[in-house]
């Protein structure tokens, strides 16, 4: 995930922040994901300054093993 965020001198001195990670400038994070998960229904949406992004798992699916008893 990265992105830029610009510098707006009248928005830093309208609004106090308590703790803020960057001012301005570019930014990048990244993570790993699991081997399980469903890549093609990740969903991500960006909403009041807030980025969700929602990662479902995979269905796990069991195999019986069958064991044959003489």
């Amino acid at each position: 995930i990265k992105g830029e965020r610009k510098w707006n001198k009248e928005e830093a001195q309208a609004k106090k922040y308590h703790k803020v990670e960057t001012y301005y400038g570019a930014f990048e994070r990244s993570f790993q994901l699991p081997d399980k998960i469903q890549a093609e229904h990740i969903e991500a949406k960006f909403e009041n300054g807030i980025l969700y992004v929602r990662i479902p798992k995979a269905e796990s699916v069991e195999v019986k093993k069958e064991i044959t008893i003489l």
